[in-house]
């Protein structure tokens, strides 16, 4: 798809491509079709959840520019009683028209590794893996492969609610202007 930076042409890409938006995770999501997506890491648009979470999906991420750390976790629930757990796994629909099934497992969450990835490097994640991505001034291609199932999963401190990352809109100008002056 693309190799580098140069490859990318944004004037293209707005005339062909099947979705845009700001995805509350911390980044722009250029959807071009089912398989690639091109996210966009930019300082002007923080995070809003940083849930840990897993995908419907596997992945294969290349990073085109910058950096990027991914934080895999270890989600543990065994048998135990409810007051013993720190966190809870809940289902989250990628979609916002489709209200996710209510899902409410005890379990217990914790750091395991984290990777940086650097400009040229690639990584992958499978669909069952739970993590977090940090990143900053990064642009990423994303290969995915087919749905492996209709949810995925976020894991939030069992006390908690969480936030959906599309909650917040970010028009599409606004999304094109951050992507242009990143590919500069």
């Amino acid at each position: 798809m693309f190799n580098s930076l140069r490859d990318i042409d944004l004037q293209q890409l707005k005339r062909k491509h099947a979705r845009l938006y700001y995805f509350g995770l911390g980044f722009i999501q250029l959807k071009i079709d089912e398989t690639w997506r091109l996210h966009f890491y930019s300082p002007e648009l923080l995070a809003i959840t940083e849930d840990t979470h897993n995908h419907r999906y596997n992945f294969e991420s290349k990073i085109l520019k910058g950096k990027l750390k991914n934080k895999l976790y270890r989600v543990d629930t065994r048998e135990n009683d409810w007051q013993e757990f720190t966190h809870k796994i809940t289902n989250e629909s990628c979609n916002v028209e489709i209200e996710a099934p209510s899902l409410e497992i005890p379990c217990y969450s914790w750091l395991d590794k984290e990777t940086v990835y650097k400009e040229g490097d690639s990584y992958t994640v499978n669909h069952n893996d739970f993590h977090r991505v940090e990143a900053t001034n990064c642009i990423t291609l994303l290969k995915r492969s087919e749905y492996t199932k209709e949810f995925a999963q976020v894991v939030l401190p069992k006390e908690s609610e969480g936030i959906c990352p599309f909650s917040k809109r970010v028009e599409e100008d606004k999304l094109w202007k951050i992507m242009e002056e990143m590919l500069i």
